[in-house]
């Protein structure tokens, strides 16, 4: 989207699945104007909370500290700011999970491989 709103919109719609647009830096007033007004989009927000099977995931553009994944409820950070390839390059800090593009081969990622992903990554 970053050259072209209106043919960024156009890819975006014809995605399946619920989509989520968690607002960065790239991300002007005008812009999230028009993501709102695509009506193609769950939410458009600048972070959020995401429940899925057993856990729970903060959605923010930056990598943010979550809880640690011994605790009993699991709290994974979804971020893309990094623009990273490697989707576990801040697993260190906490339990973030780069969802960008850049790190799943120029394609959107599923909350179902982020969890299989993660599942690997655990050993669970």
């Amino acid at each position: 989207m970053l050259n072209n709103d209106e043919f960024g919109l156009k890819c975006l719609r014809r995605l399946n699945g619920f989509k989520y647009v968690v607002v960065g830096n790239h991300d002007t007033i005008a812009r999230v104007m028009k993501y709102q007004d695509s009506g193609i989009f769950m939410s458009v927000d600048y972070g959020g909370r995401l429940h899925h099977n057993s856990w729970t995931y903060l959605l923010s553009h930056y990598p943010q500290i979550t809880e640690n994944y011994q605790d009993r409820h699991k709290v994974i950070s979804l971020c893309g700011h990094s623009h990273t390839k490697d989707p576990f390059l801040h697993w260190g800090n906490g339990l973030i999970y780069h969802v960008e593009v850049d790190a799943h081969d120029g394609y959107p990622v599923s909350i179902d491989q982020i969890e299989s992903d993660i599942r690997k990554k655990l050993n669970i």
